[in-house]
């Protein structure tokens, strides 16, 4: 009987540490699409008419104090 029970105990346990790997799992993976996805936005490369026009904009907005 006491067997039985203990049986029971470590098949438990083995599916609570399962269940927390597979959700530290998932949360590292998601930390790494959001980083992915990071990366990816950052390295977009501006149109270069859209970019003078930019600089223009700025360079007429300047204001002096």
């Amino acid at each position: 009987m006491l067997i039985v029970i203990f049986v029971n105990q470590l098949k438990e346990r083995a599916e609570k540490l399962e269940s927390w790997r597979m959700q530290a799992k998932k949360h590292e993976e998601k930390k790494a699409e959001k980083k992915d996805l990071l990366h990816k936005r950052s390295s977009l490369w501006v149109d270069e008419a859209e970019l003078e026009k930019e600089i223009t904009n700025v360079v007429i907005a300047t204001t002096y104090l």
